[in-house]
């Protein structure tokens, strides 16, 4: 009996949900097809139906974040906007990124923080999706400011906002003492509503 239209891609969307939790958690070397195929409910045989290897997956994960780069508080950011042209859409960004919740649910967060050093040794399809990904991030980003942008759609602000976001996480989770992380979060999140 044939699966019903859309099966596949509905697995397909399941294994990327999957991978994407897997790899914030654990990083993307330590992330094996077993414990991905795992958390998505289904063996490891069904992997290479959708996938050539873990490499693709990571460039599908992050033509995935494109279209929701920030699902843990994307919620957050629609129940704040009070119309399409929201000034304070950029600092509602800014406190829900900057967040203890952000910092504390690593697996349903942005992917950037705990991937990007990956990235970096990544080969050039990887990197390539996501220098795509920050550039589409940025582009929204300098949107939601409402600023004037260059050549690109961005402006130079944005990108450090971006910035400073991602590294503000980055250094929140990886201090031991919370009153410390907390800190640390509260001064990016002042200093990125100066950008």
């Amino acid at each position: 009996m044939p699966y019903p239209a859309g099966h596949k891609d509905k697995i397909r969307a399941q294994i990327v949900t999957a991978a994407r939790q897997e790899m914030n958690r654990t990083g993307y070397q330590a992330a094996s097809i077993d414990a991905i195929m795992a958390a998505a409910g289904l063996t490891r045989g069904g992997f290479y139906a959708h996938f050539s290897s873990k490499e693709d997956l990571l460039v599908e994960i992050m033509k995935n974040m494109q279209q929701e780069p920030l699902p843990l508080f994307a919620g957050r950011m629609k129940a704040a906007a009070v119309s399409p042209d929201d000034s304070c859409g950029a600092e509602t960004f800014i406190d829900a990124y900057l967040s203890p919740e952000h910092r504390d649910r690593v697996d349903q967060g942005c992917s950037v923080p705990p991937l990007s050093p990956e990235i970096e040794r990544s080969g050039d399809k990887v990197r390539g999706a996501f220098d795509d990904y920050a550039r589409d991030v940025a582009r929204k980003l300098t949107d939601l400011k409402g600023t004037p942008t260059g050549e690109d759609g961005i402006d130079d602000a944005t990108i450090g906002m971006l910035a400073l976001c991602i590294g503000g996480i980055i250094l929140s989770r990886a201090v031991k003492d919370e009153g410390l992380s907390d800190r640390i979060l509260g001064a990016c999140r002042d200093a990125a509503k100066t950008l």
